[in-house]
């Protein structure tokens, strides 16, 4: 918690695969994905919380790609 009202987090993670050749792949074809997030929540009312996340992930190899994502969130407990 950054204040009673205002929360915040950041993770990473890394992926290392390889094909195995089963079911018609390149067997060895390596690909490795990583990425990382961070974002904050904000508890608006006693029963509203509302978030805002972005997550940057990355792919490498033969099918690689590059994505960047925000989520923005509404949580509403009663």
């Amino acid at each position: 918690a950054v204040t009673p009202l205002v929360g915040a987090f950041a993770s990473a993670f890394w992926n290392s695969s390889e094909e195995t050749g089963v079911a018609g792949g390149v067997s060895g074809d390596p690909e490795e994905t990583w990425g990382v997030s961070a974002g904050l929540s904000y508890q608006a009312l006693r029963w509203l919380s509302l978030g805002l996340t972005y997550t940057h992930t990355r792919a490498l190899g033969d099918d690689g790609f590059t994505e960047n994502r925000v989520t923005a969130t509404a949580t509403a407990s009663f």
